[in-house]
């Protein structure tokens, strides 16, 4: 404690940052590590998270646009940054992501077409607040078509600059 006083009274700066761990999977967080327990060892279990729920491979492969919004952040002197009735309750999250419709539909992958068409659908219901209907085939296949063109602009930039010939 007396340590956490000298930094506290040196000033401390809050950093937040979403990320994932390719050392250890996150498992020094929430799991049990060193896994298994060597004999006699005190403090390892972490949480109660399995030894493979942090796995860089699998959190990058199928959540590869996750995100985050930090907001409605408060500082100053203990006491001053509510008022005496208590916090106000916080902003329910809008639950569509990237916040509109064209951001959320910007965040769905292009490839297989199923799963962009499925993503499509789905940030049309869950951004239901920026669109007054979910796009027809007709608009899906366009954002399929343009998705397509993205791909192949970035697989030929990619080849280019690998030296790649076809």
């Amino acid at each position: 404690m007396e340590g956490m006083g000298e930094a506290m009274r040196r000033g401390l700066t809050l950093v937040m940052s979403m990320w994932d761990d390719h050392d250890v999977g996150m498992i020094w967080l929430d799991a049990t590590d060193p896994y298994p327990v060597p004999a006699g060892k005190k403090g390892a279990p972490r949480g109660t998270c399995n030894q493979t729920s942090g796995d860089p491979k699998f959190v990058e492969k199928y959540h590869p646009h996750s995100y985050v919004i930090y907001k409605d952040l408060k500082y100053g002197e203990i006491g001053s940054t509510y008022s005496s009735s208590g916090p106000s309750p916080p902003t329910p999250p809008s639950g569509c992501p990237g916040g509109s419709l064209s951001s959320c539909i910007g965040l769905c992958p292009s490839d297989p077409s199923s799963v962009f068409e499925a993503c499509v659908k789905s940030c049309s219901s869950r951004c239901s607040h920026q669109v007054a209907a979910p796009p027809s085939q007709q608009q899906i296949n366009a954002m399929l078509l343009d998705g397509e063109a993205k791909l192949m602009a970035e697989l030929k930039h990619l080849e280019e600059h690998l030296g790649v010939k076809n």
